[in-house]
C-alpha cells in the first residue's frame, strides 16, 4: 500500500470556448476551472499551493476507491499523515483477514527467495488443504484445533483415495481380462460377429476434490511448515500473538521445511 504525495493551488483561469470567448454557467456566472497541480505557478514559486496526498484503495463494491487530502503546508506534513493513514487501514485491514488473504500476501513475499520447485510445492499446499479447510477463518480466530481438525481431514479422504485406488484397479482389470477374452482381434471385425455376453466393463468415476492424492506423515509436516511461515509472518506484522500451528496434532514424519 503506497500513497502519491504532491502540491496544488486554488488558481483558476477562465473557460473559453473555440472562438476565445469565455463561456458562462446556465445562470449567467463566467465559467472557470481550477488549475489544480498544474498551475505554472507551484514551480516558479517555493511557498504557492498547499501538499496533498492521494492513496489508492483495495477496490470496493463499485470499484476503485481513493483517500485524498490535503492543506499541508510542508512535504513532510503530508509525508507523516500519510504514513498515519496508511498504518490506520493496515490495523483495520489486518483485523479481517482471513486466513486464505495471510497465505496468498505471505507467498508473495516468500516466493521471491524460494527455488521454482520449493514455491510450487507450497502453492500446491494452500490450494489442495489450507484453503479447502482453513480458509475462511479469520486468522486472528484461527485455533490449533482447526488445524488438527484439517488434518484429520486429510486422514479421512487419504483413505478415501486407497479405497478409490482399489477400486479403480479392480475395474482396470476386469477390462483387461474383457478385452482379452472378447475384444477383437487382428483385422477389421466381421459384420455377422455376434456380440459379446456381457458388455465391457466401465471404469468408475470419482467426484472432485482438492485433495488428489495421498498425503502421508511427511508431506503432511510439509503441509504444517508451510502454514507456520505464513503464520509467523502474521506474528511480524501483530496480527496475532502467536502462531498456533505448532500447537496442532499431526502425524510424525520427516520433510523440507519452506523457510
Amino acid at each position: 500500500m503506497a500513497g502519491r504525495i504532491y502540491r496544488r493551488c486554488h488558481c483558476t483561469v477562465p473557460v473559453l470556448d473555440s472562438a476565445g470567448v469565455q463561456l458562462r454557467d446556465t445562470d449567467g456566472r463566467l465559467r472557470y476551472r481550477g488549475l489544480g497541480a498544474q498551475c505554472p505557478g507551484l514551480r516558479s514559486k517555493k511557498r504557492h499551493g498547499q501538499w496533498w496526498f492521494a492513496l489508492e484503495l483495495s477496490p470496493g463494491p463499485h470499484g476503485r476507491r481513493r483517500t485524498v487530502e490535503g492543506g499541508f503546508g510542508s512535504r513532510t506534513e503530508a509525508a507523516v499523515a500519510l504514513a498515519a493513514v496508511i498504518t490506520r487501514l493496515q490495523v483495520r485491514e489486518d483485523l479481517r483477514c482471513t486466513v486464505e488473504e495471510l497465505l496468498w500476501r505471505w507467498l508473495r513475499i516468500a516466493r521471491v527467495p524460494l527455488a521454482a520447485t520449493t514455491a510450487e510445492l507450497v502453492e500446491g499446499h494452500i490450494r489442495s488443504y489450507l484453503l479447502p479447510h482453513l480458509g475462511t477463518i479469520p486468522v486472528r480466530e484461527l485455533r490449533a484445533r482447526d488445524i488438527t481438525l484439517m488434518f484429520e481431514a486429510i486422514e479421512v479422504r487419504n483413505e478415501e483415495i486407497r479405497r478409490a485406488q482399489e477400486t479403480l484397479a479392480a475395474a482396470q482389470e476386469a477390462q483387461r481380462q474383457w478385452r482379452a477374452q472378447y475384444g477383437p482381434g487382428r483385422g477389421r471385425p466381421r459384420r455377422d460377429a455376434v456380440a459379446p455376453p456381457v458388455p465391457e466393463p466401465l471404469l468408475p468415476s470419482f467426484p472432485d476434490h482438492p485433495q488428489l492424492r495421498i498425503a502421508g506423515p511427511a508431506a503432511q509436516q510439509r503441509i504444517r511448515q508451510s502454514l507456520r511461515s505464513a503464520l509467523a509472518h502474521a506474528v511480524k506484522r501483530g496480527m496475532i500473538p502467536e502462531e498456533m500451528a505448532a500447537l496442532a496434532d499431526v502425524p510424525t514424519g520427516r520433510g523440507r521445511t519452506a523457510r
